[in-house]
C-alpha cells in the first residue's frame, strides 16, 4: 500500500472494533448492514457467493450510501478499487435484482439487529432505486 496513514488508520480501527466486541461480548459492534448483507448472498445464492470480504466491502459501502453519506460511500469505493476489490454486485457475479432481493432478505439473516436496512425497512422497489443511485454514484 505505500500509505502509512492510511495502514495506521486502519490498524486502529481492527484494534477498535475488537475492543468493542470484547466489551460487548459479541459480534454486533462489528457486524452490521454490510455482514446481513453478505449472507443474504451467501443464503439466497450458495453456489455463487463470491469471498465474505468481497461481499461485506460492496454492503459496506452501499450501507453507507443508504445512510446518505454518498462521499463517504464514494472514498469507500474508491479505496476497494484502489486496491483491486469489487464495487458492484455485477463484479462478484449478481445482478442488479439479485443483489437487491438479497438486501431486502439480509435483516432476516441476524435477527435481533438493528442496521441502516432494519431502520429504513425499504420496499423492494425502492432498493432496487437505491442501488442504481449507488451504482451511478460510485462510477457504475
Amino acid at each position: 500500500c505505500g500509505d502509512d496513514g492510511f495502514l495506521t488508520v486502519l490498524s486502529e480501527g481492527l484494534v477498535l472494533s475488537g475492543i468493542a466486541m470484547s466489551i460487548a461480548g459479541h459480534t454486533r459492534p462489528s457486524s452490521g448492514a454490510c455482514h446481513e448483507i453478505s449472507h443474504a448472498l451467501d443464503l439466497l445464492y450458495p453456489r455463487r457467493a463470491a469471498s465474505h470480504g468481497e461481499q461485506v466491502g460492496i454492503g459496506a459501502a452501499f450501507a453507507t450510501h443508504l445512510r446518505g453519506d454518498e462521499e463517504g460511500s464514494r472514498l469507500m469505493a474508491d479505496v476497494l478499487r484502489r486496491h483491486g476489490l469489487p464495487v458492484l454486485a455485477g463484479e462478484i457475479g449478481f445482478d442488479d435484482d439479485e443483489f437487491a432481493r438479497a438486501v431486502e432478505f439480509a435483516p432476516q439473516t441476524r435477527p435481533g439487529r438493528y442496521t441502516i436496512l432494519e431502520h429504513l425497512d425499504l420496499p423492494p422497489g425502492r432498493i432496487r432505486a437505491a442501488y442504481a443511485e449507488y451504482t451511478a454514484s460510485v462510477g457504475g
